[in-house]
């Protein structure tokens, strides 16, 4: 599938502003999580969740 130049400058702009938050959030790590060697984490649904370490959802969430 071709993108049209307005559809590519617009998935860019998109791409660049990362998930979508103009402003940096405040992130917040439940600590008891830690004490888990695996933890789920939403993406949306209760149907899509994904394994991942805590220590790992920490520093990418910079919580």
């Amino acid at each position: 599938m071709k993108l049209s130049k307005k559809d590519q400058d617009q998935h860019e702009q998109k791409s660049e502003m990362g998930d979508g938050h103009l402003n940096p959030i405040r992130a917040f790590f439940d600590p008891k999580l830690a004490e888990f060697t695996v933890i789920y984490a939403a993406t949306g649904t209760p149907r899509h969740i994904f394994p991942i370490y805590p220590a790992i959802l920490v520093k990418i969430s910079a919580a």
